[in-house]
């Protein structure tokens, strides 16, 4: 017999040993857990500590009110209406029919197109 062969046979007879150990040992059935032991438990009540007295606190301080300084009479503001843009006309008829031709809404014809007529 080669090497080669012996090598072989030995490597399949060690895998066959560990495997059939391992059916064996997981076909044994479970050992039972052994009784656990009872622990006494002595509930007994701790005497009372006296308390002890709370350290004293601190007199307290009495702080001076703040001195209100009188505000200048501020100027009133003036009057602005809030910054706001006109809407854009709607679409006129010529607007959707060109738009209606278009077969590619991402085509370069479409964005640049759609809004130039508001920009002029």
């Amino acid at each position: 017999m080669s090497a080669l062969r012996i090598r072989m046979l030995l490597a399949l007879a060690l895998s066959l040993g560990v495997h059939a150990s391992l059916v064996l040992w997981a076909a044994q059935a479970p050992r039972p857990l052994p009784e656990p032991e009872a622990v006494p438990i002595d509930l007994t009540l701790a005497p009372r500590q006296a308390a002890k007295p709370a350290a004293p606190l601190p007199p307290k301080v009495e702080r001076q009110k703040p001195v209100r300084v009188p505000e200048a009479p501020s100027q009133p503001a003036p009057e602005e209406t809030p910054a706001s843009m006109a809407a854009p006309p709607p679409p006129t008829a010529e607007d959707w029919q060109l738009a209606s031709t278009y077969t590619l809404k991402n085509s370069k014809r479409y964005r640049y197109n759609w809004g130039s007529r508001c920009a002029a």
